[in-house]
């Protein structure tokens, strides 16, 4: 067991989302502390990245990039560049996000009952799936 707690942190840890770099180094979104971790191959934390608001998942996008998703509608690009982690940029939606994958240079974003599907650059393609049953998954998360 690891701790990925950190100095400036002000709140246990809750880790909603994890993704390894092509050297190994692991990411990881702490929601309750706003902040993506960068931790070693030793799983110590050598690097992060401060949101202004609570963050939900990540995904990869290529080997030192991935997509984070943010509560204010947002998704912000974070690069791992030696050893840190630096804005690359950042893309507002028209809708909650929580959940993302990528997929073949696709982003597939769901605010918890509706699934879009937008280019990496932040394009709307579609809408793919509607949940019409009223029950909305993406409060489990908060």
């Amino acid at each position: 067991m690891y701790t990925v707690q950190i100095k400036d942190d002000n709140n246990t840890c809750k880790i909603t989302g994890i993704c390894e770099t092509a050297s190994g180094e692991l990411l990881i979104t702490d929601q309750t502390n706003c902040k993506v971790k960068l931790l070693d191959q030793t799983y110590k934390v050598v690097a992060h990245y401060d949101f202004p608001v609570a963050l939900w998942f990540m995904c990869s996008i290529d080997s030192s990039l991935v997509a984070v998703t943010v509560v204010n509608n947002r998704v912000h690009f974070i690069r791992v560049t030696n050893g840190q982690l630096i804005k690359d940029r950042v893309i507002t939606l028209q809708h909650e996000c929580w959940g993302i994958a990528h997929h073949h240079g696709n982003l597939y974003i769901t605010d918890g009952s509706v699934l879009y599907l937008y280019t990496v650059d932040g394009r709307l393609v579609r809408k793919m799936y509607k949940d019409t049953s009223g029950y909305n998954r993406g409060n489990n998360y908060s």
